[in-house]
């Protein structure tokens, strides 16, 4: 398994961390597109949305 944290994911260097995995931008986009998305829909266990925090 690859670990994203070493490469600047764990300092929010997301963008980064992503394209040392695969080196291509349209796969960083997807990729990022995908945690967008699913961060916008989250919803934790207790009911709270992110966006109330």
């Amino acid at each position: 398994m690859y670990i994203f944290a070493k490469d600047g994911a764990a300092e929010g260097r997301l963008r980064v961390a992503v394209y040392a995995y695969n080196h291509a931008d349209c796969y960083v986009e997807e990729v990022l597109g995908f945690a967008d998305r699913y961060v916008k829909v989250y919803v934790d266990i207790e009911g709270v949305t992110k966006a109330e925090f």
